[in-house]
């Protein structure tokens, strides 16, 4: 009799052990998404955090979720079900990933006491510094009604979250001078000047490194007024997945660093003593350098960076740990 009793407990302790394991829940919704700029760029490396809202704002007091599962009520000490239970009203921050998709498990709102609620999304990534990015950015889109099974909020506001980089202005010689009503003069042999109708002052320069308007013009705003700008034809920014990469007088570029490597170097005569080098990893670069890009976390591999230069011959471009499986895809600039 005495075994029996014993047996009788450890099964009791058992059985309470494994309802005790059960998730306190109602039923839940898997909600997926990706978090990009309106241009697509990935918010890599930053985070999304869920709230729990009443018309727009937090939820006074402790909300709670009915849950039909009778034995998630007994073991949380509600007897029979349906029952309903408390449940926290904050989730995350949760990290996304390095094309900014993320994965969370949050309480259908339908099943949510009170009434009415909606889930309320705010990501953050930690951006590129200006000139090339827009530096820290956060968004919060409009709440959300979250049910079902399964839900994707991808186009609930998070794929057009703030710009994360100012874009490089790309264009041709007849439209700058349709744009901005130019006149074409005449200079030296191998260069091509373009003046703004009445404006003396700065002389606005389009001149080709090789010698020959073409492909590679780059717009030059004199050295008279103090400032100096570039912008570049498509055709003009360097694309290379040697290493070293050859880029001549190509100030900005498109570049990989190598599967089991952590550095490149990038030969280019833009490289000066005080400018500023740029290096910017872009997983969407597949189709223009002919490679399929690493999708490996920047949280693993960190941040690319100029490591070291030599002047008016080329850089060397660093990752702290090296990619596995496929390259990494990179973009440079160099600003003097």
């Amino acid at each position: 009799m005495k075994r029996l009793s014993k047996w009788y407990l450890r099964t009791a302790v058992l059985l309470a052990s494994l309802f005790s394991a059960f998730p306190v829940l109602a039923q839940t919704t898997v909600v997926t998404g990706t978090v990009t700029d309106s241009s697509g760029t990935p918010y890599s490396g930053g985070t999304i955090l869920a709230q729990l809202v009443l018309a727009g704002a937090g939820v006074t007091g402790q909300p709670v979720v009915t849950v039909n599962n009778t034995q998630q009520c007994i073991s949380a000490g509600q007897g029979s079900a349906p029952c309903k239970l408390p449940f926290t009203a904050t989730v995350g921050p949760v990290s996304l990933d390095s094309t900014g998709s993320f994965t969370l498990t949050l309480q259908d709102n339908t099943l949510v006491t009170p009434a009415a609620t909606q889930w309320s999304f705010t990501v953050s990534a930690p951006g590129v510094l200006p000139p090339v990015g827009t530096g820290p950015q956060s968004a919060t889109p409009a709440p959300i009604t979250i049910s079902g099974a399964s839900m994707n909020i991808t186009t609930f506001g998070l794929n057009s979250s703030p710009s994360l980089l100012r874009t490089p202005v790309f264009f041709t010689a007849s439209s700058i001078a349709a744009t901005l009503n130019l006149t074409v003069g005449t200079a030296g042999a191998g260069n091509n000047f373009i003046n703004i109708s009445g404006n003396s002052s700065p002389t606005v320069t389009l001149r080709n490194g090789t010698g020959a308007l073409g492909g590679n013009a780059v717009l030059d705003l004199g050295t008279s007024s103090g400032i100096k700008a570039a912008f570049f034809q498509g055709s003009n920014v360097c694309t290379s997945t040697a290493n070293p990469a050859s880029c001549f007088t190509r100030p900005v570029g498109r570049f990989v660093i190598a599967a089991g490597a952590t550095t490149t170097q990038i030969n280019t005569d833009e490289v000066t003593a005080s400018g500023s080098i740029f290096v910017v990893r872009d997983d969407s670069l597949g189709t223009a350098l002919s490679v399929t890009c690493n999708t490996q976390s920047s949280l693993v591999l960190g941040t690319p960076r100029a490591l070291s230069r030599s002047v008016g011959s080329n850089f060397i471009a660093t990752i702290d740990v090296a990619p596995t499986t496929n390259p990494l895809c990179l973009v440079y600039f160099v600003v003097n």
